[in-house]
């Protein structure tokens, strides 16, 4: 399968209509018979649900690790993806400020043969953002799962 996203990845200067906080705007073109698999495979972390085929980093420097917690269908071959901050115990990281961030977004491929594609997104971060925080073996299980697609798609 072919894919490619597209994403606005602009300053948002001015004020914000109709945007939802913590949601990525992705666009998916697709060459073949369906949309990526990766929109619709989500997973279980201890209570949270989060779709592992989708990686999301914030390009902040320092900043939370994130997941996705949330797909929608917003119409027209267009998602929207619910950012979420989470993390490792004492690992260092900030937390995100209030305001807009960009995040880079790579979705795998259906089979994991059939490739990844990426792209850069704003998120309209809220002032009072929960920030996740998972178990250890919960890390383990999602780093794992990680692992397995990243092994499938070599460099």
């Amino acid at each position: 399968m072919s894919f490619s996203l597209n994403a606005w990845a602009g300053d948002n200067a001015g004020s914000i209509v109709g945007r939802q906080f913590s949601r990525a705007l992705v666009a998916v073109t697709y060459t073949e018979d369906d949309l990526p698999l990766a929109l619709f495979s989500k997973g279980d972390l201890d209570g949270t649900s989060w779709y592992w085929q989708i990686d999301v980093e914030c390009l902040t420097p320092n900043a939370r690790t994130a997941i996705v917690t949330k797909v929608e269908d917003a119409g027209a071959n267009v998602f929207s993806l619910e950012i979420t901050p989470w993390k490792f115990p004492e690992d260092g990281k900030v937390d995100w400020e209030p305001g807009v961030h960009l995040f880079s977004i790579t979705i795998s491929g259906d089979d994991y043969t059939a490739g990844q594609s990426g792209t850069i997104a704003t998120v309209i971060i809220p002032p009072k953002l929960k920030v996740k925080s998972f178990s250890p073996k919960v890390i383990q299980k999602m780093l794992a799962m990680r692992q397995s697609t990243r092994r499938r798609h070599p460099a």
